[in-house]
């Protein structure tokens, strides 16, 4: 009962104000700082825009590899089975051709519209990842 009792009296001392007439009044707000991080010199932006650029064309570039492979599969095929897999095969490449766009608007984006366009680009990028590999899986490859 005493550490109940403690614990009581010192949250009543913590919240009592110090003017006596028993209300908090407005709640201040603690300072922060303006920069709670630094911000990264604009070399360093530019290495991790140029990093990112490398990761994706290299994902890029085994997607166009794993396209190909599945292409080359499908030649095998005949029917509407040949035809809906060229036609998701077509899907893909462009999916791809529009990644490399994206990728270069990227490049040139200005730094408050960097991310909005990065995050477009991964998404994009995994959906057609998914897509590739679904299409593999449908053929057997």
């Amino acid at each position: 009962m005493a550490i109940s009792v403690a614990g009581v009296l010192a949250f009543g001392i913590a919240c009592s104000d110090d003017d006596g007439d028993n209300d908090l009044g407005p709640l201040e707000t603690p300072s922060v700082p303006e920069t709670v991080l630094p911000t990264p010199p604009a070399s360093d932006v530019e290495e991790n825009r140029d990093d990112f650029v490398d990761d994706v064309n290299n994902q890029i570039d085994k997607m166009e590899d794993r396209i190909a492979e599945i292409e080359s599969e499908s030649d095998g095929m005949s029917g509407d089975a040949k035809e809906e897999a060229d036609r998701q095969v077509d899907e893909l490449k462009n999916k791809v051709n529009d990644l490399r766009n994206r990728l270069a608007e990227f490049e040139g984006a200005d730094d408050e519209d960097v991310q909005e366009v990065r995050d477009d680009i991964e998404n994009t990028l995994n959906e057609a990842q998914t897509e590739i590999e679904s299409l593999a899986d449908q053929l057997g490859i």
